[in-house]
């Protein structure tokens, strides 16, 4: 359930609220879950359950407890943390997974992938340092450029 603690000024108490963003099941945790150890539960991939008063937290725990019954070693336990939570990793990593058969078409991605020496990069099809403004207009390069702070006259 994603909240925020707010506080009216340093001498007043901290108040949590709700934020505005919608609850959701943590999308890390459910990923690890499936990478190392093969266990999905999809009930809690989309929209979570919900009852007469909302989120059906009751139920989540129960799919949860469901879910990993069989494991040696895990236990559900209702215990909350607050934190704060960046998903920013997860995400990034979530779309290279979903589009790892579009990159893999690259080899010079497949060779990254995969570190399996598939690929020369020496194929000839890069011009040598020597020959590079030659064969190639410099305005038609591009390349990352340092900016440097803009100078101010009096």
């Amino acid at each position: 359930m994603p909240v925020k603690l707010e506080r009216k000024s340093a001498l007043s108490g901290v108040v949590m609220v709700q934020h505005e963003d919608e609850p959701r099941f943590n999308l890390t945790l459910l990923e690890l879950l499936r990478q190392d150890f093969e266990l999905t539960i999809p009930e809690l991939e989309g929209d979570l359950p919900r009852d007469h008063s909302g989120i059906d937290v009751t139920r989540i725990w129960r799919s949860v407890r469901y879910a990993v019954k069989e494991m040696p070693g895990f236990e559900v336990v209702e215990d909350v943390a607050l934190g704060t939570f960046s998903f920013a990793k997860y995400l990034m990593w979530k779309d290279l997974v979903d589009r790892e058969a579009l990159l893999r078409e690259s080899p010079l991605v497949r060779h990254l992938i995969d570190r399996d020496g598939a690929v020369n990069l020496d194929q000839g099809g890069l011009p040598r340092v020597e020959d590079l403004d030659r064969e190639i207009t410099p305005a038609e390069l591009f390349t990352p450029c340092r900016r440097t702070a803009p100078s101010f006259a009096p």
